[in-house]
């Protein structure tokens, strides 16, 4: 039987942010994710999953600058050591509030970098081998497994026309 958790940066719009952990009980639902928990304090966030008796399931590495339009940082050339900080972050975030599993944000690729250039940029960090730097520090944090299949960067939009 498949189980649902709430994403809290789509549902429960009609209330502030910190107000849909309750709606998400309510509903139903046990278990919640939300991209960035990063404007929260840890024990606040610890004390609204707790209160409302839901599980923490999922949080993002932090995006970068989504004004700027980063969408993860780990194929950025001279942005690595921004995700590695950030990737650091998560794995706090993500061990206060218990959460198993972080989605790394690995980007959008700069307009005029090959894809096989933006791979070999993020491959220390994120690829799958045993020696990668997100594996070893998800291993220090006590996070067990690690599915690198869907690591990817977003594709670029289309160009307008």
């Amino acid at each position: 039987m498949p189980r649902f958790c709430a994403n809290l940066g789509f549902l429960f719009c009609e209330v502030p942010f910190l107000d849909r952990f309750d709606a998400a009980a309510r509903a139903g639902f046990t278990g919640v994710e939300y991209a960035s928990p990063y404007d929260y304090p840890v024990p606040e966030l610890r004390t609204r999953l707790k209160v409302s008796g839901l599980a923490q399931v999922l949080i993002n590495s932090p995006a970068g600058n989504r004004a700027a339009g980063e969408r993860g940082m780990a194929c950025i050339p001279g942005r690595v050591a921004a995700f590695r900080d950030g990737v650091a972050q998560a794995l706090d975030y993500a061990v206060a509030l218990d959460s198993k599993l972080i989605h790394v944000m690995a980007g959008v690729p700069p307009l005029g970098l090959s894809s096989s250039r933006s791979t070999r940029v993020m491959r220390p960090d994120i690829c799958c081998e045993p020696r990668s730097r997100v594996r070893r520090s998800s291993q220090r944090s006590g996070m067990t497994g690690s599915d690198c299949s869907s690591i990817s960067t977003i594709a670029r939009p289309p160009k307008a026309t």
